[in-house]
């Protein structure tokens, strides 16, 4: 199934196009670039930063774990710099046993979006839960790429099983799952960064999503019908608890404008959703 919602986005002229000339209807004066980077292999805990070129900022990112099996590696943090010139991706391992990779992605291009909330911090909750959920907003029909970063001082197997903008595009929103005790369990938190653009380009949201049923793991592709890919996000959705939910990869393709989701979730029915954000 799949869901096309509109936004019509504020005009702005940007710095790469001279004043008064008409930019097309198209992502091209952006000079969008998708910068990938992997970690070694290995069954430790890992981190990787993914830079942009020199002059570029990232429009988006996201994260997807290699060579792993379902359920076994959770991403735990997609956290763009404050200036948007790279993302640090991290996973961790839930079950120790099989050697595998993360890719971190950063859809890099001119102009100027910005990063919501700016220079925040993320500290542990002092209340113990297995699920929690964070949002960030910023000015409606502007959101181009969701990140978290979860602090987990106990090291806790949490992690992320929603990276998604909501339908208006003015919200960027973070899930995650872990355990909830004993003490020192439990005591986390998310907290979802939202990647912002004011562009003289129009924006829409794609949503495919899933059945429902137990199967375990779902793929979902959502694409751009026309226009190009500028953004993407996933999530596992379904009944709580979520504790056994993790969202595996969001991997965008920049050639057939479309992202591909994967998650795994536990025993209850559940369904996944992929999420394209398009430009034209």
């Amino acid at each position: 199934m799949r869901k096309c919602t509109r936004v019509a986005a504020v005009l702005l002229a940007l710095g790469t196009a001279a004043a008064g000339t008409a930019v097309p209807a198209a992502a091209a004066p952006l000079g969008l670039q998708l910068v990938t980077r992997t970690s070694p292999v290995d069954q430790a805990t890992k981190e990787v930063v993914v830079g942009c070129p020199g002059g570029t900022k990232a429009y988006s990112v996201g994260a997807r774990v290699n060579g792993s099996p379902p359920g076994f590696v959770v991403v735990d943090r997609v956290e763009p710099a404050a200036d948007l010139t790279s993302v640090v991706v991290r996973a961790r391992p839930r079950v120790v046993g099989t050697a595998w990779s993360v890719t971190g992605f950063a859809l890099c291009g001119f102009g100027q979006p910005r990063l919501y909330p700016s220079g925040d911090t993320v500290q542990a909750d002092q209340v113990l839960h297995d699920t929690d959920t964070d949002a960030e907003s910023c000015p409606a029909g502007q959101v181009t790429g969701v990140g978290a970063t979860i602090s987990n001082p106990a090291n806790e197997p949490v992690g992320l099983y929603a990276l998604k903008p909501n339908p208006a595009l003015s919200a960027a929103i973070a899930s995650a799952s872990g355990p909830a005790g004993p003490w020192p369990a439990g005591q986390w938190k998310v907290k979802a960064w939202a990647i912002c653009a004011e562009l003289s380009l129009d924006l829409a949201l794609v949503e495919a999503m899933s059945g429902k049923s137990e199967d375990s793991p779902k793929t979902v592709i959502a694409t751009c019908p026309d226009g190009s890919l500028i953004g993407w996000g996933g999530a596992v959705d379904g009944p709580p608890p979520h504790k056994p939910a993790a969202l595996e990869g969001t991997t965008p393709n920049t050639t057939d404008n479309e992202v591909t989701a994967i998650g795994t979730a536990g025993a209850s029915p559940w369904s996944m959703a992929a999420y394209a954000i398009c430009v034209k």
